[in-house]
């Protein structure tokens, strides 16, 4: 599997269309699973738990996954630092699982400047914890709702902030660390096939590298949404995962 490269325009995905799809379709899991697996394996990076776990003592500080110079995995070091303050429309999560992402991995060798107004030496795009603060306008979130977001980054930490529109509900029997998977590609299906190219029942989508992160949530998305769906793959053992989902 090619490692994700997300999108950020989430702000306006609140179509419910999707949220059913996830509340619902945990059958699919065990695919979901396995992208995990894969996602994670492609890295050289190991954070030995050290953002699975969060302490409830913490007041003002945190402890965070910090890229203290460019180069290899070694160059990542765990230090604390202040939790980070919300706007009006974020939340605060307790990080219980953070995805890996191939950005994570060149933002620590130095290749992918984080965007503006996001943790420059702190990696992270997406994450699953439990919401312990909310922003005066946030409404669709409350304190102690499980949740899974896209954030700018800042991931690799036991707090982060991120826009509560940037927030999806953790599927019903996903673990934390299975929903950290879900956000970077879903999100990015959603934003690109369905926003921008409104794609309906009926009509056919053609997705590169079927077995992909993207490849897979593209197909079952498109395939739960009565699309007819073509896929590329590299392998005949690719072509029967894709067939299987």
């Amino acid at each position: 599997m090619g490692c994700v490269f997300g999108c950020f325009l989430t702000k306006h995905c609140h179509n419910p269309d999707m949220f059913l799809l996830l509340a619902h379709n945990s059958h699919k899991m065990e695919f979901q699973r396995e992208s995990l697996r894969k996602k994670v394996n492609c890295q050289d990076i190991r954070l030995n738990n050290y953002i699975y776990q969060s302490d409830q003592n913490i007041q003002h500080h945190m402890k965070a996954v910090i890229i203290t110079t460019p180069g290899k995995a070694k160059v990542l070091k765990l230090e604390e630092r202040e939790i980070p303050t919300i706007d009006k429309n974020e939340v605060l999560i307790q990080v219980k699982a953070a995805g890996v992402n191939r950005p994570d991995v060149m933002q620590r060798e130095g290749k992918y400047p984080a965007p503006p107004g996001a943790q420059k030496d702190i990696p992270g795009l997406e994450v699953a914890g439990i919401v312990e603060k909310a922003g005066a306008d946030v409404k669709q979130w409350k304190v102690g709702d499980q949740v899974c977001a896209l954030v700018a980054g800042g991931g690799y930490a036991e707090f982060v902030n991120a826009d509560a529109g940037s927030c999806l509900p953790i599927p019903d029997g996903f673990s934390f660390v299975e929903a950290a998977g879900l956000p970077e590609t879903v999100f990015t299906v959603w934003s690109n096939v369905f926003q921008r190219g409104n794609l309906k029942s009926g009509e056919s989508i053609l997705i590169h590298g079927g077995s992909s992160g993207i490849g897979i949530t593209a197909i079952q998305l498109a395939k739960y949404f009565g699309a007819k769906v073509t896929v590329t793959v590299g392998s005949n053992e690719k072509g029967r995962y894709c067939l299987e989902l």
